[in-house]
């Protein structure tokens, strides 16, 4: 990725993800939209990125807490609306 010119859709992509594990999500917001703008190859894709800021703007950092008083991070909340079935130990 490094070898991309900085204005890749690829680059800017993981640039925005990488800010969302982290937490950053005005960062992972901006880039996310940048690389959609620029992204004229993979149009599906666009649509994946669109789903994420769409979910990122969602987030109420309230109510990241899972059963009991175990807080997780935002990340992790948003993550686990995308999988159906969570597993319990």
């Amino acid at each position: 990725m490094a070898l991309l010119p900085d204005s890749n859709y690829l680059r800017l992509f993981v640039g925005g993800l990488t800010h969302l594990i982290r937490d950053e999500f005005a960062d992972a917001v901006r880039l996310l939209e940048e690389g959609i703008s620029f992204n004229e190859e993979n149009l599906p894709l666009n649509r994946d990125m669109a789903l994420i800021i769409e979910q990122v703007s969602r987030l109420d950092p309230a109510d990241a807490t899972v059963s009991g008083d175990e807080t997780i991070s935002a990340t992790s909340l948003l993550l686990g609306q995308f999988n159906p079935r969570r597993t319990t130990h």
